[in-house]
């Protein structure tokens, strides 16, 4: 994870569980769970920080000297909090990352890296700056907010309760703005000033910002954490109004690249237009939007290659720093009008210089234009873009658009391209060289690098499914492979399920490779939990149950009559697979040891 995805604020994340209807094995009153759900993630909550501080060299004890500080700040912010300081352990270590992290039990990481990043902002901005304690209590309240409002626990028991529950970016933000409002109003009751919640956010929003121009692209639908000036509008902390407008931008920009709510995107573009009509980046971003508009009226046969239509990330400086600067009868596919209105934005931007990636785009709309130089200009554009950067997406547009405008040299230009770009990046993870294989696919076509899509990279979107159809490829029906179970407990499992069917643990658990390890000696089994889910099942005595007619001391000729040869080999273990991996370890051809794992 990137270095402004991880500085703040994190706490661990949980599994899907699949819940399955509780049979008694031995008498265990279900009303309790919860709690039991609670001790589970208190004492793996535990191991986790403890394995952090050792992994990292072990607690600095007075780092620059920030004990005093740290500990007056948490002991005010506890007592504000109404949760007990000796409940809270605190501990700096060296990392070179900005972080600040908080686990379930009341245990909180800070990294060196944060701590010097203060230091360095308080000795920038000398004595009109703020001091040590204003910075850290907005770092820990914020900390404390993710402690007092158990996350962890609600999303545990939320997954134990509804097995669709997914906890996807959009419901971690909301914990992150729960955790910034708490912060709030634990500031407010120190009797302190907001500033040091809002020195933090603009720094946070500075690495953003610095992080955006090497990235190009940071989707806010698919962060952890909202960004700075979301964070700052939904505290009510946007006092000029400033925040919400960035805040509506990268939304908009957002909306743009995905090609989702297009129209509302298109709306909000136009208001924030006319507040700065001469402002080039948004023009730019119209001028692409329209284009996926129009690409939304026109088919996948009458477009027959796909462009990358590229927009980055709305950055601070679009806005802000650059406010007021100047900035044979072939047929076009789709609403023509609506093609028509996207020429027509990216004419008014071409006027002033523009990237690589814009001439790109306008390339890929040209060459389906009716007008033999308008196809030209296209050609000529497209090689422009290519020459000042050569990345995939220039490569990819250069040869869609030979292809399109047509003609035998042309054809042949555009596949040699594609076929000499595939080859030198066979091994690269570059983003969307996919599009590469997809194009090259059509233009050759070729079955075998269709397939080689289809099974690599995409099954699902419109262009997976025309080529499936152009090829007659018929989708790989997903195998409903079954699961292991042992007495219908199997991984995914809930702690609740297993308390059902197999009561209380024989013996007290403990803590394995920050999973929690619940023992029944007298059936030679163990599971292992995290956060209420079952994780691994360990099968080990002659008492075991049997595992889907897997017995331990079963022959190995009858279990691979059942499961098949078609294994690997880890360590001792051999390994099948269905949707889980089971592994057995062998004595003398017989089933010694059984451990299924995902």
């Amino acid at each position: 994870m990137n270095q402004i995805l991880k500085f703040l604020f994190s706490f661990p994340f949980l599994f899907l569980a699949l819940a399955q209807s509780p049979i008694g094995l031995r008498a265990y009153d279900l009303a309790h769970w919860e709690t039991k759900l609670w001790e589970q993630i208190l004492a793996i909550a535990d191991s986790e920080f403890k394995a952090e501080v050792k992994k990292s060299g072990g607690r600095l004890e007075n780092y620059k000297d920030w004990a005093p500080v740290l500990e007056r700040s948490l002991s005010r912010l506890a007592r504000e909090s109404g949760i007990d300081r000796d409940k809270l352990q605190l501990a700096v270590i060296s990392d070179s990352k900005i972080n600040a992290y908080s686990f379930s039990g009341g245990q909180i990481l800070l990294t060196t890296a944060i701590l010097d990043a203060i230091d360095l902002e308080i000795q920038r901005k000398g004595s009109k700056g703020l001091d040590r304690e204003l910075w850290i209590n907005a770092v820990l309240a914020h900390e404390l907010g993710h402690i007092k409002h158990r996350h962890a626990f609600r999303n545990a028991l939320a997954r134990i309760d509804d097995p669709s529950h997914a906890l996807d970016a959009k419901e971690i933000q909301k914990e992150e703005v729960e955790a910034d409002i708490t912060a709030i109003l634990l500031l407010q009751k120190l009797d302190q000033n907001l500033a040091g919640f809002q020195a933090l956010m603009q720094f946070l929003n500075g690495i953003r910002q610095s992080e955006l121009k090497e990235k190009r692209k940071l989707n806010p639908y698919l962060q952890t954490h909202p960004s700075p000036h979301e964070r700052l509008v939904q505290v009510g902390l946007d006092e000029t109004g400033s925040e919400e407008l960035s805040m509506k931008l990268e939304f908009v920009f957002a909306d743009i690249q995905l090609g989702r709510n297009l129209p509302n995107a298109y709306k909000t573009l136009q208001e924030v237009r006319n507040q700065f009509p001469e402002n080039i980046e948004l023009q730019c971003a119209e001028a692409v939007l329209l284009h996926k508009l129009w690409l939304d009226t026109a088919s996948l046969e009458e477009l027959q290659f796909k462009a990358i239509v590229d927009l980055p990330s709305f950055q601070d400086s679009m806005l802000f720093s650059k406010e007021g600067k100047k900035s044979a009868t072939k047929k076009i596919p789709g609403d023509k009008a609506k093609f028509y209105k996207a020429v027509t934005a990216y004419r008014s931007v071409l006027e002033s210089e523009v990237e690589p990636w814009f001439l790109s785009n306008f390339s890929a709309l040209l060459g389906y234009s009716d007008k033999e130089k308008d196809e030209k200009e296209a050609i000529t554009i497209a090689e422009r873009a290519f020459a000042l950067d050569r990345s995939v997406q220039t490569t990819n547009n250069l040869a869609v658009v030979y292809m399109i405008v047509g003609g035998k040299s042309n054809f042949e230009k555009g596949k040699e391209i594609l076929e000499s770009f595939w080859k030198k990046t066979q091994s690269s993870k570059e983003e969307d060289r996919e599009v590469v294989l997809l194009n090259l696919s059509l233009a050759l076509e070729s079955k075998v690098k269709a397939e080689l899509y289809l099974s690599s990279f995409d099954k699902e979107s419109e262009w997976a499914v025309f080529l499936g159809k152009r090829f007659q490829i018929e989708s790989p029906s997903e195998t409903k492979q079954g699961t292991w179970a042992v007495d219908e407990i199997r991984i995914g499992s809930t702690l609740k399920d297993l308390l059902g069917k197999w009561g209380e643990p024989e013996r007290k658990p403990k803590i394995q490779h920050q999973m929690e390890v619940w023992f029944y000696d007298s059936k030679s089994t163990r599971f292992s939990l995290k956060n209420g889910i079952v994780e691994e099942i360990f099968l080990y005595g002659k008492n075991s149950p049997a595992l889907e007619g897997v017995q331990i001391g079963g022959k190995r000729a009858l279990v691979e009559k059942q499961l098949g040869k078609n294994y690997k080999t880890r360590n001792a273990y051999t390994i099948y697979e269905k949707k889980e991996k089971l592994g057995i370890l062998w004595e003398k051809d017989r089933v010694d040891q059984v451990v299924v794992f995902h």
